[in-house]
């Protein structure tokens, strides 16, 4: 399957689904994001793993990660 001509050429062509191809989040969405990237530095500072931090909160890897992201 051939996705362009180029390294990562075909990405171009995926559309976003964080902002609508716009570029911009809102400003809830910017800061879900802030706060979960200070989670995140957080839990690695204190040496824990997204598993280990996971299963200490009693919730999935997959909802932390989420929640790191700024998506819930």
């Amino acid at each position: 399957m051939n996705y362009g001509g180029g390294r990562g050429e075909w990405l171009n062509n995926i559309p976003c689904f964080e902002c609508d191809g716009t570029g911009c989040w809102d400003e809830a969405r910017g800061a879900a994001f802030e706060l979960g990237q200070k989670n995140r530095q957080a839990r690695v500072n204190r040496g824990k793993t997204l598993q280990e931090a996971a299963k200490e909160m009693g919730i999935s890897p997959a909802e932390l990660s989420r929640r790191e992201r700024g998506l819930r």
